[in-house]
């Protein structure tokens, strides 16, 4: 899969977190006609969690740039480290 295989499987960013006063819960709300890509219940950590859900764009591009890096470094640096590149071939 591609990079742009995986990134096409969820809804671009940057998400943000919305309150609607009328409801119980926080939305993610993503993407350039804001589509709400989830939900929170209120509760002690409902605040945290909405924001790291909202993270989630920006957190998959740190981990694509970081795979990439890695490989980089495996291929630069031996040839015969088959555990280690299938660990970031599962994680990309």
């Amino acid at each position: 899969m591609s990079d742009h295989e995986a990134v096409s499987r969820f809804t671009f960013g940057p998400w943000r977190v919305e309150h609607d006063p009328t409801e119980p819960q926080l939305h993610m709300i993503g993407g350039d006609v804001s589509i709400l890509v989830a939900r929170t219940c209120f509760g002690p950590s409902s605040a945290e969690n909405a924001r790291l859900i909202a993270a989630a764009p920006e957190l998959f591009d740190a981990l694509v740039k970081l795979s990439s890096e890695v490989m980089a470094l495996l291929n630069s640096t031996s040839r015969d480290i088959d555990l280690e590149r299938t660990v970031v071939n599962r994680v990309r």
